[in-house]
């Protein structure tokens, strides 16, 4: 299993699933875009566990790095 933290700046993945995130953030995220099999781009990843900012559809999307973790991805 790979999760979003893994993944290196700039590389591609596609999501696997989403449904360990709280409810309100899988909300959040799928009103952005973020559901099972849409293509991801890791964007920026700070080293201290700080937030991950990702690409979906053309849009920056900041989350923090133990939610990252919780989104299962897979190479696109």
């Amino acid at each position: 299993m790979m999760n979003l933290t893994s993944v290196s700046n700039g590389d591609k993945v596609k999501v696997k699933n989403i449904e360990f995130l709280d409810r309100s953030l899988e909300r959040r995220l799928l009103s952005f875009g973020v559901k099972k099999g849409c293509e991801l781009c890791m964007k920026q990843k700070t080293i201290l566990g700080g937030p991950c900012i990702i690409e979906c559809q053309g849009q920056m999307i900041s989350i923090r790095k133990r939610d990252a973790a919780k989104i299962e991805v897979e190479t696109a």
